[in-house]
């Protein structure tokens, strides 16, 4: 019997990398995708003082507007006079005061518009709207 020693006959000596890579990087996107949610909360830390240090301290207003029309700030029941309290307080505690708001799909552009209004008045003018992400 005759043996052919020949390349078709010769043992495997590399792996191929590109099945790895590929699965390397779903792994990183999934992993990426499912911490944003643990990463969007604050870490709690206890900061060091120092005499020459600035106050770089950050005021968040949570906004929320109902389908109905009705407001809440930070979780609490309220009205545009006190949406407009609040973005004042929040200004004058000197530090850069931003606004998130988060508005039902179905809540009227017009209420959307006097909130925003009210915020800037109020001297808050970096804002933001709160989405949730969609499924594609």
């Amino acid at each position: 019997m005759a043996f052919d020693a020949g390349p078709e006959n010769e043992p495997v000596t590399s792996i191929n990398v590109t099945p790895l890579v590929d699965v390397v990087l779903v792994l990183l996107v999934v992993l990426m995708v499912a911490a944003s949610g643990a990463i969007s909360e604050a870490l709690p830390l206890d900061l060091p003082s120092a005499s020459t240090g600035s106050s770089t301290e950050s005021s968040l207003l949570r906004i929320g507007i109902a389908a109905d029309g009705s407001l809440s700030v930070d979780g609490q029941l309220a009205d545009l006079a006190t949406v407009r309290h609040a973005a004042e307080r929040a200004t004058a505690q000197g530090g850069d005061a931003r606004a998130a708001i988060a508005a039902d799909g179905a809540a009227r552009h017009e209420r959307v518009v006097e909130v925003l209004d009210t915020l800037r008045s109020g001297g808050i003018s970096r804002l933001a709207f709160q989405v949730s992400p969609r499924d594609r």
